[in-house]
């Protein structure tokens, strides 16, 4: 019998529904919910930016180095980074876990994110994350 990876779940279900094909989502239907309705994406393992890892930004010592390290993969491959929020929080876990060359990847997105627009947000207001960040 193989045990079960224990997850963070972000709710009773969200492990059950099937996972949102990433990949073949055209880019131009970005932000998922500006093209999608809400009740449509609910139906998938698919999140917008980093919510459940975020509680492992937040208190580090409620967990090890493993369940971290399995959180951060999970999620990692479900979170679509419709938020600046998102890259930030991913970079900092990237080098907790020692992972440098992601960690560096998600700052650079983060900082770079207004100056380029990435979320089409950039006429709205520049994003204090970058500095969340660097800390």
């Amino acid at each position: 019998m193989i045990p079960k990876v224990k997850l963070k779940k972000q709710d009773d279900t969200s492990t059950e529904k099937p996972v949102w094909p990433i990949a073949e989502t055209p880019r131009t239907q970005f932000p998922l919910l500006l093209h999608y309705h809400p009740m449509t994406i609910y139906h998938y393992q698919v999140n917008k930016q980093a919510d459940t890892v975020m509680s492992d930004f937040l208190f580090p010592e409620d967990q090890d180095q493993a369940q971290l390290k399995r959180d951060y993969d999970y999620y990692e491959a479900i979170t679509v980074h419709d938020s600046s929020l998102s890259r930030a929080i991913f970079g900092i876990l990237a080098h907790r876990l020692g992972e440098a060359g992601k960690a560096y990847q998600y700052f650079m997105d983060t900082a770079l994110a207004d100056l380029t627009d990435a979320q089409a947000t950039s006429a709205l207001a520049f994003t204090q994350l970058t500095w969340v960040a660097a800390g």
